[in-house]
């Protein structure tokens, strides 16, 4: 979350879509606030540091963020998330990363920045 201020992002609505459908059939929808979703503070930017609950975005979804503070919406669709084979140097367990998605539109690499959807005021 990219300039914002931490009163735009106390609420966070989260709508979970079919992927592919163009926003047409809705799934779910969940409410981030702060009893579920901690950002922290680093410059300009808030990112999310924890969480409560299944609650991350998966490929297999489409997604609209609503601020309600700011009465706007972002799009995120079309999310890459290419099977990662092969060996996991050590670590516990293996991870999918999504590497790309639409972000209103336009194309968004994710894996530049570490795994990290940057949302900009």
């Amino acid at each position: 979350m990219v300039s914002f201020d931490s009163t735009d992002i106390d609420t966070i609505i989260i709508r979970k879509f079919q992927k592919g459908n163009d926003f047409r059939d809705l799934v779910d929808t969940l409410q981030w606030d702060r009893a579920r979703v901690i950002f922290h503070a680093q410059a300009d930017t808030f990112q999310m540091s924890a969480f409560i609950g299944d609650i991350l975005p998966q490929s297999t979804f489409d997604y609209q963020v609503y601020i309600p503070a700011l009465n706007r919406t972002f799009k995120i669709l079309e999310m890459n998330e290419p099977k990662t084979e092969g060996n996991c140097n050590g670590k516990i367990m293996c991870v999918d990363r999504i590497v790309s998605c639409k972000l209103g539109g336009s194309t968004t690499q994710t894996g530049i920045n570490d795994d990290i959807l940057y949302l900009k005021k």
